[in-house]
């Protein structure tokens, strides 16, 4: 494990310009019953036994919250059900009949699940690469049995995601720009924002096709409602629990989270920030997504996955300015798979299952 330097950025991507005053409908209190019903979030807490915290002698407690015990197996259901609720509530979806995403991970699953439930007229898509296909087939036919329909795009970088430096680094670009295009939009209207004059809420209203767009590439707002969920759902369940332990005590308190996911990273981190005092927030990143540029791209380039929260968060009732986003995370470090590797071993020994991402954030905290 090795710590890494946080570089600086002030680049962030502006909100659309009739945004603020059209989201103002949105009733939080109306999602949070929702995903009561929908059973998604909370999710159980669990504190590593003393076996396997080599910091209890120090008075030092990790808990865990079981995301992947949500309906799914992971918590990408809590911004696929917000999207399509904040859609719905805004009257986005009143013609539409297609949903496009890209990628078949579990953010693409959760869609297929929620929208059956939330809007069972429409039909999703989901926009992947080729070599991806041939590699996991299993996983895409689950999605098909979910009825998603998968459509294949061909491998490699895509040219029209601009990133600082030229390289996007990910074979999704082709697929994520795919899919966006099914909207009808063409993605220089999108970046050219001082040309941007398009009424993006008259538009959606009339869409026959929408693109969720949750790591906020070609759409800003979206990425305001993925971090958003976060914010209001997973932020305030750890909000509350800590509350419960420190009882109002003087206590240090470290969140853990992976780089990569950067709508929850983004939304929990402000609200533990705002509501909670010693709060300091570590981001980890596997040391193989470094080696491919992810990291550099994360830290340093223009990329809409990770600035898309940093204007408002008023337009989800909360009345809160954020800052950078790079700001929210007061260490990053690296992870390897070894490390990753071995504190699988030692979670297995004591009957604990967690997913891949866990145990990455596990061995930074306990290796």
């Amino acid at each position: 494990m090795c710590k890494i330097n946080w570089s600086d950025r002030t680049w962030f991507t502006p909100i659309p310009r009739n945004f603020e005053e059209n989201i103002q409908p949105l009733r939080i209190d109306e999602y949070k019953r929702l995903i009561n019903e929908l059973e998604i979030g909370n999710t159980g807490i669990y504190e590593l036994p003393e076996e396997i915290n080599p910091y209890s002698k120090y008075g030092i407690r990790i808990y865990v919250k079981e995301e992947y015990t949500n309906p799914g197996q992971s918590g990408k259901g809590r911004p696929a059900s917000f999207m399509l609720w904040a859609y719905k509530r805004l009257g986005f979806l009143n013609k539409t009949n297609k949903i496009t995403t890209a990628g078949a991970g579990n953010f693409a699953k959760s869609v297929a699940i929620y929208s059956k439930k939330l809007a069972p007229w429409i039909k999703v898509y989901a926009y992947v690469g080729n070599l991806a296909v041939r590699r996991n087939p299993e996983i895409f036919d689950e999605l098909k049995r979910l009825g998603v329909e998968v459509v294949e795009v061909e491998d490699g970088q895509c040219p029209h995601v601009p990133i600082i430096g030229g390289n996007a680094g990910t074979y999704r670009g082709v697929a994520i720009t795919q899919a966006f295009l099914q909207e009808g939009f063409l993605p220089e209207h999108l970046y050219e924002f001082k040309k941007y004059e398009v009424d993006i809420f008259d538009i959606f209203s009339r869409r026959k096709t929408i693109f969720l767009d949750q790591h906020s590439y070609w759409k800003p707002f979206d990425g305001i409602l993925s971090a958003g969920s976060y914010y209001h759902t997973l932020g305030g369940e750890l909000v509350d629990f800590i509350g419960s332990l420190t009882k109002g005590e003087n206590t240090s308190i470290y969140f853990v989270h992976g780089l990569e996911t950067r709508s929850s990273l983004l939304g929990t981190s402000v609200r533990l920030l705002r509501e909670l005092k010693n709060v300091k927030v570590v981001a980890q990143i596997p040391k193989a997504l470094n080696g491919s540029n992810s990291l550099r791209i994360s830290r340093s380039s223009p990329t809409p996955t990770f600035q898309f929260g940093l204007r408002r968060f008023s337009e989800l009732g909360e009345g809160h300015i954020l800052s950078h986003a790079h700001h929210l995370a007061n260490e990053l470090y690296e992870i390897s798979d070894e490390d990753a590797a071995r504190m699988f071993v030692k979670l297995i020994e004591y009957g604990i299952q967690a997913a891949q991402v866990l145990l990455a954030m596990l061995s930074q905290v306990l290796i």
